[in-house]
């Protein structure tokens, strides 16, 4: 199968069908083969991810997400519910990343506040400062909220 008959093309956004279901299979558009969704595959499920490259020998895609690695998948068009925009694909990752941040940092504070009875002020005020900075650079509103703290909107 040549990319150029593929219904996506690699580097577009799509949202992965919220429905997956381990042993479920799909297929490519014009495919009689079909492809079982496998255990890893279902951590996608309603996410949206890059389609990293087209795997000719399986007729298939590999994708791309910012916080969850698949490496050896391979993904069908039928595994997709639609292509989403660009800036809306971008703005998806960046926001996984900034909650994969998040909860580095609020486990990063529970490390530390289980290991010492210091004051921990100063930590919080840093990891603030980090989400504050990533609010800047990506336009995006950042609350960060440590489970035991009252919330702080660090994008004033």
């Amino acid at each position: 199968m040549n990319t150029t008959n593929t219904m996506y093309k690699i580097g577009d956004y799509v949202q992965v069908r919220s429905d997956l279901a381990i042993g479920n299979n799909y297929r490519m558009a014009n495919q009689a083969e079909d492809i079982a969704v496998t255990e890893d595959m279902t951590a996608f499920s309603g996410l949206i991810v890059r389609i990293r490259d087209f795997d000719e020998d399986n007729n298939a895609y590999h994708i791309e997400h910012p916080t969850i690695e698949d490496e050896d998948s391979i993904w069908t068009d039928e595994m997709f519910e639609s292509t989403v925009s660009e800036e809306a694909g971008k703005t998806a990752f960046i926001s996984a990343l900034l909650t994969l941040t998040k909860e580095t940092a609020e486990y990063i504070l529970e490390e530390l506040r289980a290991k010492s009875n210091k004051d921990l002020t100063a930590m919080f005020h840093t990891i603030a400062y980090v989400a504050k900075k990533l609010s800047e650079l990506t336009g995006l509103p950042v609350r960060f909220c440590p489970q035991d703290e009252t919330t702080t909107d660090v994008t004033n």
